[in-house]
């Protein structure tokens, strides 16, 4: 991508410290990053990066007097980001978090090179975090509901596994284990679509709460349900056949939500909860009951 001439000039250089906001210990090994805004479309570049020391101090060279963006990562803490100048002296508290430890597996046991989502209950976007060798590790999720899931991103034998989006929840505190392995059983859960057009739908594990954004419904409808080349998670844009179905194979027992989002301005909605067997077959029509989004806070 051109970013055109980048003119940095010499700046200042940031010198600060990150604790533990609740017990105001020194953080050490955590990675910072700061990035600036670079060419006419304003592409986010990273320019300088530290890892604090067994004090908690870093320093960061040539930030511009202009506010630039401060990224700190940290096993067992929440995400930082915030502003910096040149010739700051911040002292940054980090907020304690739920580390996870993940692996991802396909049906014989060997591992699998992923993509994980991590898709907060209400969040506008996800965390993401790449499987090596069948194993990877969040630093620090906030308590709360999450979907996670998990993509291979290369096949074995030609085939590619899949797996089934993971309901976790997350607690105050400690550590978190979260396995994936291909699934290859469960139910089929076909759906019978109505005759509507601009509808994207899309099956959840789990009960998922309605959304109160129009950008988290838009995630929530194409980003966090089952997906299956060609079959799950299909959008149904200028769809107009009066019995088109859409089929979600191997999905796990329990409940699960489906969730349906209209493609026309104002943004309605439509969600329903089925229960899954174990085995064997679910055939359902849809009959929306479509709601609006609620209205946003003044």
């Amino acid at each position: 991508m051109d970013l055109g001439d980048l003119h940095m000039s010499p700046g200042r250089s940031v010198q600060g410290r990150l604790l533990d906001a609740a017990t105001s210990a020194p953080i050490e090994g955590a990675r910072l990053t700061l990035y600036f805004r670079a060419g006419t479309a304003g592409q986010r570049v990273s320019h300088d990066s530290d890892v604090s020391n067994p004090d908690g101090t870093f320093t960061l060279e040539h930030v511009s007097d202009a506010p630039s963006e401060l990224v700190v990562d940290a096993v067992g803490y929440h995400r930082y980001i915030g502003t910096v100048t040149g010739g700051e002296t911040p002292l940054i508290r980090l907020e304690p978090g739920v580390v996870a430890d993940v692996t991802v597996r396909n049906h014989q046991g060997a591992p699998v090179e992923a993509m994980l989502q991590f898709w907060r209950d209400g969040a506008h976007q996800s965390d993401t975090l790449l499987v090596r060798n069948g194993k990877a590790t969040h630093p620090g999720l906030e308590p709360g509901f999450y979907t996670v899931r998990a993509s291979a991103t290369s096949a074995a034998d030609g085939a590619v596994p899949h797996f089934a989006p993971q309901r976790v929840h997350v607690p105050d505190g400690g550590r978190l284990t979260i396995d994936f392995v291909e699934q290859t059983t469960g139910a089929t859960v076909t759906l019978l679509n109505p005759s509507i057009r601009g509808v994207y739908l899309s099956l959840h594990p789990g009960r998922i709460p309605a959304p109160t954004t129009e950008a988290a419904a838009e995630f929530l409808a194409k980003g966090r349900g089952f997906i299956n080349p060609g079959e799950e998670d299909a959008s149904l844009e200028e769809h107009d056949a009066p019995s088109r179905t859409t089929r979600f194979r191997n999905v796990p027992p329990g409940p699960a939500t489906i969730f349906l989002l209209s493609g026309y301005v104002p943004v309605h909605f439509h969600r329903e909860e089925l229960t899954i067997p174990a085995s064997g077959e679910i055939v359902h029509t849809l009959v929306p009951n479509w709601q609006p989004l609620p209205s946003p806070v003044e």
